[in-house]
């Protein structure tokens, strides 16, 4: 594939995204676009991920968020993107969970998952984190812990993909239970 192509499938991509979370804000905040999430998870996956894989990152939260089909993502971008954003889409009979129900079965869902799956992963739940030391005060305390732990736990699953992500995503734990006023689980409890 050439690199016009490459540029061709992903600005194809930020189309689709950005028209998929048009009007749509980053909780925590009425005042950053949705879309800057997916364009921060595609730069985190672009320092060691494929093309595909940072396609499939600006896709992510398509087919969860809008009327985007994993047809249709198969359709313009391939198999193995298509494959990677159905394996980071919450299937419907989750909707009820909690988010530490929800965050549980991520967790199992990744560590059975592949590592392109797992990199994208990665760089989502990092991109998260990063929102609450970015607007601190936004989440309740229990609400920033359970959504922080959650995190841990998906990562958890993930370790070894990619030390580097993995690093950012420790940091932006750091950072956002410091920002928060919140300490570490304690030892023994799920992280």
């Amino acid at each position: 594939m050439t690199d016009q192509t490459t540029l061709q499938r992903l600005t194809l991509a930020y189309v689709i995204a950005a028209e998929t979370h048009s009007g749509q804000r980053r909780k925590g905040s009425d005042v950053t676009p949705y879309i800057n999430h997916p364009a921060e998870v595609a730069r985190l996956v672009s320092e060691h991920g494929t093309p595909d894989e940072v396609i499939a990152a600006v896709l992510h939260d398509t087919v969860e968020d809008g009327d985007v089909t994993l047809g249709d993502i198969r359709r313009d971008f391939g198999e193995a993107v298509a494959d990677i954003v159905k394996a980071l889409t919450n299937p419907p009979e989750w909707d009820g969970l909690s988010r530490a129900e929800m965050k549980d079965r991520q967790a199992e869902h990744m560590s059975d998952s592949t590592l392109p799956v797992k990199r994208v992963k990665i760089a989502d739940q990092t991109s998260n984190v990063r929102d609450f030391f970015r607007n601190p005060g936004a989440w309740d305390e229990a609400s920033a812990r359970e959504y922080i732990d959650g995190a841990e736990r998906v990562v958890d699953a993930c370790r070894g993909t990619d030390a580097l992500l993995e690093h950012l995503f420790d940091h932006a734990v750091a950072e956002a239970r410091k920002a928060n006023g919140l300490t570490a689980p304690r030892s023994g409890e799920n992280a």
